[in-house]
Order: structure tokens, then sequence, then C-alpha cells
């Protein structure tokens, strides 16, 4: 009828949320192969270099150990929210490799909550961008905000820093740089996989320039 504009049958994208931005509130099972696929392996290399932090640590203290072994940590956490891009890849990430170490690690139920705080803390600088800013500053933040909380957690729990003042000034400078290497560490392997091809049908394939 004249004057009367037909109805819109557009629905595919909430309210809200730009179309562009739809996709990533919805998994897909190829997400959850590939999530599981990166947590077995990222999970059996941290198991390798867990074994490395663990004669480093007997040579320095547990502090300037994890402290330098903290970048190499972070690129799991960093690297499969990066490459999925959706909610909750950071945490679940953390969570599989959790259970991929369990077998192998002595901490046990005590490593495994680790994981599950890491993936929390991993998760929210997505969550605060609203899973839309995937930009290596937003990696740096999550990389350096979540170390600090970190060491400073174990500190504490290990009942105070009862070590040398240079000893902790030292640890805390190293953890900040590792956590400006680990999130470039963990772009750069994500945007060498994509080169490859096998991440085509991911965003990250479309916006591997980004810095």
């Amino acid at each position: 009828m004249a004057g009367i504009e037909p109805m819109s049958t557009e629905h595919s994208s909430p309210p809200h949320v730009p179309r562009s931005q739809a996709h990533v509130l919805t998994w897909r099972t190829r997400d959850i192969l590939v999530l599981a696929a990166l947590s077995l392996v990222f999970g059996l290399v941290i198991i390798f270099v867990s074994g490395l932090y663990g004669l480093l640590s007997m040579a320095f203290s547990h502090a300037l150990a994890g402290a330098i072994f903290s970048s190499f940590f972070l690129i799991p956490g960093l690297a499969t929210p990066y490459i999925l891009r959706r909610p909750g890849a950071a945490f679940l990430g953390q969570v599989l490799i959790g259970f991929v170490q369990f077998p192998f690690d002595p901490g046990g139920w005590t490593s495994l909550t680790i994981y599950i705080m890491l993936g929390i803390l991993y998760e929210l600088p997505f969550l605060v961008t609203r899973y839309r800013n995937y930009h290596l500053l937003t990696l740096i933040s999550g990389g350096i905000i979540s170390n600090l909380l970190v060491l400073t957690i174990a500190g504490l729990a290990a009942g105070g820093f009862h070590i040398a003042p240079s000893i902790i000034i030292a640890a805390y400078v190293l953890i900040f740089v590792s956590g400006t290497i680990g999130p470039w560490l963990a772009k750069l392997l994500a945007d060498t996989i994509v080169k490859t091809g096998v991440l085509s049908s991911y965003a990250i394939s479309d916006h591997t320039e980004q810095i």
C-alpha cells in the first residue's frame, strides 16, 4: 500500500550489538574443537616449561624465576582468546590447560584453582572491551595487570615478602617487562599460525595487522 514502508525482516543481530560483532556472542562446534586443540598443545608445552622453571627456581628465588618465566605462561592465556575471539575463551582455555596438566602436576587441585584464577584475569581485558578490541595494547594491559596481581598474591600467600628488598624490586621489574613481552609473543605466534591458512574462517585472519 502506498505510503506504508514494508516491515524489515532483518533480525539476525541481537539488540545493541553491531552486525559485525554479532558473531562473537556465539560459539560454534569448530570453535570448541580449536579451543580443545590449543589447550592440549599449550598444556603439554607448559609442562615442559614448568620443569625448566623448577630448575631455575632452585638456582634463584621463586620470585625471580616466576618473573622470568611469566612471559611464557602468558602466551596460552592470551593467544587463545586472540585467535578465537569468543566470550570466555581465555577462561575456558586456562581451565582446560589445568586439566591437561592435572595428572603431571604435584600441586593437584591447588594448581587447577590457580589456572581458574588466571583464566578470570586473562578474560578481564576482553570483557571490559565487550570482546571488540583485540589490539596488542589490550593484550599487554591484560598481561601486565595479571602478572602484577599474581606476583603480589603469591607473595602474600607465602606469608609476605621475606626476602631482600632488591630481589622484590627486581621481581616486579621483571614481571612488568614479562607482562609486555608475553602478550607480544602470543600475538606473534597467533599471527604466524594465521599465515598458514588454518584459521581463514576466523576474524583474526582479517586483523593480523592490528597493533
